[in-house]
């Protein structure tokens, strides 16, 4: 529910936005990576985390308004679209502060009609009414517990982070045709640009059925895709915090 709330948060603000342009009825696209628009430090906006939601700042407007979000109901990612560093910010459903065993929790607090909802929350954002789309969201799509956000938060919970991965290309200079867009009928996200004579495309969706967040690097010429992963989160973990993964290449 709260991942739905925050997928339409972020869609809201896109069609707000004077640079945003839809190429058709369903289609959100930009001309400038996420990070162009705000901070390029990865987890910044997370190191700033307060546990009291009414004062809890978020200085990295590139996910707050730039980034393109994609979920399935397990997944939700914001997909940055950068050139030499890809970086996407994401969670998974079981990563989440209180619930059961948390002090006066309350069980099932969820709204299970909010879907039934979902149709007219998207026809008003499509048509521009976003003061509409915000009431019917707060009507329908928040839970049943407290009135006090920040109580709720304690006894609920809510979702957490998992982190970034960064996905280093290697590709620097000046790029052509730069595009990156959201099919919001599919759910398809789609980056693509020209650089030094070579058409690059990469493609990225969550599946629902399989529950994975899936990536696809594309050139059409041979030898140009040169991939070194990284992964950061602000959860203590066994390993280290970031972790480098063997370079790619194809």
């Amino acid at each position: 529910m709260d991942k739905a709330k925050s997928m339409l948060t972020a869609l809201a603000s896109l069609l707000a936005l004077p640079l945003f342009a839809a190429a058709a009825e369903t289609t959100l696209w930009y001309d400038h990576a996420a990070d162009d628009y705000g901070l390029k430090s990865p987890l910044k906006c997370w190191e700033v985390e307060n546990p009291n939601r009414t004062h809890k700042p978020n200085p990295d407007k590139a996910w707050e308004k730039y980034a393109l979000p994609l979920g399935n109901g397990f997944i939700g990612a914001m997909v940055y679209g950068g050139v030499s560093t890809e970086r996407i910010q994401f969670n998974e459903h079981s990563l989440w502060s209180g619930g059961p065993g948390s002090e006066g929790w309350m069980k099932d607090q969820n709204n299970h009609d909010a879907h039934k909802h979902l149709p007219e929350i998207c026809k008003a954002m499509l048509d521009g009414n976003s003061k509409k789309a915000d009431q019917l969201s707060k009507e329908h799509l928040r839970g049943i517990g407290s009135d006090d956000r920040n109580e709720a938060d304690k006894n609920f919970g809510r979702y957490q982070t998992f982190g970034e991965l960064t996905i280093e290309t290697g590709q620097t200079g000046d790029t052509e045709n730069y595009r990156r867009s959201l099919d919001l009928s599919t759910g398809l996200q789609t980056t693509a640009y020209t650089l030094d004579g070579a058409a690059y495309t990469r493609t990225t969706f969550c599946s629902n059925p399989d529950r994975v967040l899936v990536f696809r690097f594309e050139a059409d010429q041979p030898g140009l895709q040169n991939l070194n992963l990284q992964f950061a989160t602000p959860h203590n973990n066994k390993a280290p915090t970031t972790q480098r993964v063997e370079v790619l290449t194809f």
